[in-house]
């Protein structure tokens, strides 16, 4: 649901011919984000086994 949202927002966008610079700020941020928490769940699931493993 919310990937076909923002593909309609690029696709407003790609009419103007040109995204500015807050757009693509506020894009960026977003994606960047997402990364970051996915990345944040596969470092805790990996410290969690290690924990378990020490044990």
């Amino acid at each position: 649901m919310e990937v076909r949202q923002r593909t309609t927002k690029q696709e407003k966008h790609s009419h103007h011919h040109h995204l500015s610079a807050s757009d693509v700020v506020h894009e960026t941020a977003e994606v960047t984000r997402e990364v970051v928490e996915k990345v944040a769940e596969k470092l805790t699931c990996m410290w969690d086994e290690l924990q378990e493993w020490q044990r």
